[in-house]
C-alpha cells in the first residue's frame, strides 16, 4: 500500500497531547497536519538481488523477495535451508565452494531459471534436478570442474534445459537420452574421459557443442563389444520395447527390480527406436553434429541397429 510521512513537529505535538490527556488536563485544540505521500525514493522496494563473495560477507537472513542469489568463494559444504526457501529464486549461483551433494529440498525452487554449481566437489549428478518440479523451468546448469562420474538416463527429464555444461568432470560414458532432449542447444562436455560418443547424438544438431580435450580412440578400452549379428528378440525385449517407445510410466510397484534394470539399458537405433540385446552395434568415426564444434577431426560414435535394414542403410 501508500506510505505516509508525517511532519516530526506534529508528531511531537501529538505525544504532547496524548499525555496530557492521560493526565486529565485540558489543552488547546490542535490539528495534525496532513500525512502525504512517501516519494518514490523514500519508499524501501524488496531486495531482488544479492551477491556474497566471502564468508564475511555472508548474512545471517535471506530476504525472501530474492530472485538472483550469488554466494561465491564462501567454503560451503552443503546448502543451507534457509536458501532453500527462497522460492521466488531465477537465478542461483553457488560456485567456487565445497559442496559435496546436493540436498532434494532443492527440488522445491520450482523457478530456478539458471543454476550454477561449477568449482566444487559434487561426485554425482544431482538426480533431484531430473525427478522434481524444478526441472520445469530449468534452463540453463552449469556442473563444470566438479568430479562427477557420469550422467542419470533420467537426464531426459530437464524438459527445458538449453544449455548444458559438465566440462572438467570424470565422465567416461554419455546415456543415450540424452539425444531426446529437445531444447538442448549447447552441450558443453571437454576436459572429461570419454573414449566414444552414443550413436544416437548423430540425430540432433546442437547449436553448440565441445567434446574437446576427451581421450577418444580408434579402439575405445571401455568394457563395450560391439554385436555382428541379429539374434531374435526375448519378450522382455518386446516388451520393453513398447514401454521405451509409449514413454508408459512406472514405479517400483509396477516392475520388479530386474525388468527396471533392464529397462536402463536401453539403447537407441539410428532409426530413433529403442532397442535392448537384439541389435547390432558398431563403432564409426565421424565429426559432431553441430554448428559450432570445438572438437577437432571425427570422433567415435557408438552406433546401434534394430534390424538389418537400419544396418544396410547406415554407411
Amino acid at each position: 500500500g501508500i506510505k505516509y510521512l508525517a511532519d516530526p513537529k506534529q508528531l511531537v505535538m501529538f505525544l504532547k497531547l496524548l499525555r496530557l490527556a492521560s493526565e486529565g488536563k485540558k489543552f488547546p485544540e490542535q490539528f495534525l497536519s496532513a500525512l502525504a505521500p512517501a516519494s518514490a525514493k523514500q519508499v524501501e522496494k524488496p531486495v531482488t538481488s544479492l551477491q556474497i563473495n566471502s564468508p564475511s560477507q555472508y548474512p545471517m537472513t535471506f530476504p525472501k523477495s530474492l530472485q538472483q542469489l550469488t554466494v561465491r568463494s564462501c567454503s560451503l559444504r552443503r546448502i543451507s535451508p534457509q536458501i532453500m526457501t527462497l522460492i521466488e529464486l531465477r537465478s542461483l549461483d553457488l560456485s567456487y565452494n565445497c559442496l559435496l551433494s546436493v540436498p532434494d529440498l532443492l527440488g522445491q525452487l520450482v523457478n530456478i531459471h539458471t543454476l550454477n554449481l561449477s568449482d566444487n566437489k559434487l561426485t554425482h549428478f544431482p538426480l533431484i534436478l531430473c525427478n522434481s518440479d524444478i526441472n520445469k523451468n530449468l534452463a540453463n546448469l552449469d556442473l563444470r570442474n566438479n568430479e562427477i562420474q557420469g550422467l542419470p538416463s533420467d537426464i531426459v527429464k530437464l524438459n527445458s534445459l538449453h544449455s548444458l555444461n559438465m566440462s572438467y568432470n570424470q565422465i567416461k560414458q554419455l546415456p543415450e537420452t540424452l539425444a531426446f532432449m529437445k531444447m538442448l542447444r549447447n552441450i558443453f562436455m571437454s576436459d572429461n574421459k570419454l573414449e566414444f560418443l552414443p550413436g544416437s547424438l548423430l540425430a540432433r544438431m546442437f547449436q553448440t557443442a565441445d567434446f574437446s580435450n576427451n581421450p577418444f580412440s580408434d579402439q575405445p578400452l571401455m568394457n563395450i563389444k560391439p554385436s555382428t549379428s541379429f539374434s531374435v528378440p526375448t519378450l522382455s525385449e518386446l516388451s520393453a520395447r513398447v514401454i521405451v517407445t509409449h514413454r508408459i510410466p512406472y514405479t517400483c510397484e509396477d516392475l520388479d527390480f530386474i525388468s527396471i534394470g533392464y529397462l536402463k539399458k536401453v539403447k537407441f537405433c539410428v532409426c530413433g527406436k529403442p532397442c535392448f540385446e537384439a541389435s547390432i552395434s558398431r563403432f564409426v568415426k565421424t565429426s559432431v553434429p553441430s554448428n559450432i564444434s570445438y572438437s577437432q577431426g571425427h570422433v567415435p560414435f557408438l552406433i546401434h541397429f534394430c534390424s538389418k535394414q537400419c544396418n544396410s542403410k547406415f554407411h
